[in-house]
């Protein structure tokens, strides 16, 4: 399940396509749930011991495909945040930076027939995107066994491809909704937003090159990121910088909604065309996850 690509962060949009607004986020203090059996992927064998299920309610109707169950089954235990948002979930960063192994199975909550996997290990070349597939089966359902009630999901996964094989993943873990949505702006009220201030006094310091204010306006994961392409664009990248920030500049009056979910916020603009995470840090709104 694809949901469109969120493209006003400074170096990301205008330089590289590999600089997606990720997050490793700090673990939450909810219980994972349980899983048996061993994955192979990238011809490395991973026990998989917990298992985490999220519900996102698509209010934000960026999810092409509506409301979305997402299954986390990992060797090592991650907090629910991890899979929260719309995309480009904070798991996918731990997975890259091997932090963590597993599967992210992500499915219409009705439709146990249909689902997309993302193996969550390092790309075997470097820069190169997590290895993702769907998978169909009817009348027999890819998930065996599926169970929902609301407040758990169970089941079983066996996967036997070039990208990954198992001998069989029973699985049992509490749902976690999305937090929910606490305000939802609009029109005029999204354009005068904390959130989309904050976007443009981050634009207009990159327009002049204030890598400093760039970085005080940016979460932490998002610097990381920031540092990465900097190091890799080399000599050019503060050009590139300005540039981007005067050509984003012109984009805020294309904001059309505003949906904040606690200390989380998504910026929509005009058609759906883009979007941006904000996060709330110290007071502060801040570009990122």
């Amino acid at each position: 399940m694809r949901a469109p690509q969120p493209r006003f962060t400074v170096i990301r949009r205008a330089l590289v396509t590999s600089l997606c607004s990720l997050l490793l986020c700090a673990p939450a203090l909810a219980a994972d749930g349980s899983v048996q059996g061993v994955l192979e992927a990238g011809g490395q064998k991973t026990a998989l011991k917990f298992a985490r299920a999220g519900l996102h309610d698509n209010a934000e109707g960026l999810l092409d495909k509506g409301p979305e169950l997402r299954i986390l089954l990992t060797d090592v235990e991650a907090g629910v945040d991890a899979i929260y948002g719309i995309a480009f979930l904070p798991v996918t960063v731990q997975a890259r930076e091997g932090k963590i192994r597993g599967v992210l199975v992500t499915m219409k909550p009705d439709d146990p027939s249909v689902a997309y996997v993302t193996v969550l290990a390092v790309p075997t070349e470097k820069g190169a995107s997590l290895t993702t597939f769907s998978l169909s089966s009817k009348p027999v359902p890819v998930i065996a066994d599926f169970k929902m009630d609301g407040k758990t999901v169970s089941g079983s996964f066996k996967f036997g491809s070039d990208d990954l094989r198992s001998s069989g993943l029973k699985f049992s873990a509490p749902i976690s909704p999305e937090p929910a949505v606490s305000a939802d702006l609009k029109g005029k009220a999204a354009q005068e937003s904390d959130q989309v201030k904050s976007m443009r006094a981050r634009a207009q310091a990159m327009s002049k090159g204030d890598s400093a204010g760039v970085a005080r306006l940016s979460t932490a994961a998002e610097n990381r990121q920031l540092e990465v392409a900097v190091a890799a664009i080399g000599p050019q990248a503060g050009q590139m910088m300005r540039e981007a920030g005067r050509d984003m500049l012109g984009t805020f009056n294309k904001v059309e909604r505003v949906v904040v979910r606690g200390t989380r916020a998504v910026v929509i603009f005009r058609n759906k065309e883009s979007w941006q995470d904000m996060a709330l840090v110290d007071g502060q709104w801040k570009t990122g996850k």
